[in-house]
């Protein structure tokens, strides 16, 4: 089996968008001060119906997901994969 390589705290931050916000990182017992998981929050658009005459409208809206050591982003609860939002690491 091939190790995963566990990155920093200082590489997440790097690689954070405008639209993401980090609230908690899990680190490895091991000493290495890597990364295995991170949680936080990602602002998304969506579109709701208002109610009637307003039809729908486009609202923005924050979203709890968590992030595997890999950078793959999970929304909490429901566990759906939200790609717009992995972190590549490279």
């Amino acid at each position: 089996m091939q190790e995963q390589t566990l990155h920093t705290t200082r590489e997440w931050e790097e690689k954070k968008s405008e639209r993401m916000e980090y609230t908690r990182f899990l680190y490895a017992e091991d000493g290495s001060r890597g990364v295995i998981e991170v949680f936080g929050k990602v602002k998304r658009t969506v579109r709701r119906y208002a109610g009637r005459g307003k039809g729908m409208q486009t609202v923005e809206r924050f979203e709890s997901v968590r992030w595997s050591s890999s950078g793959c982003c999970h929304r909490l609860g429901k566990g759906t994969r939200l790609r717009n939002f992995d972190i590549q690491f490279s």
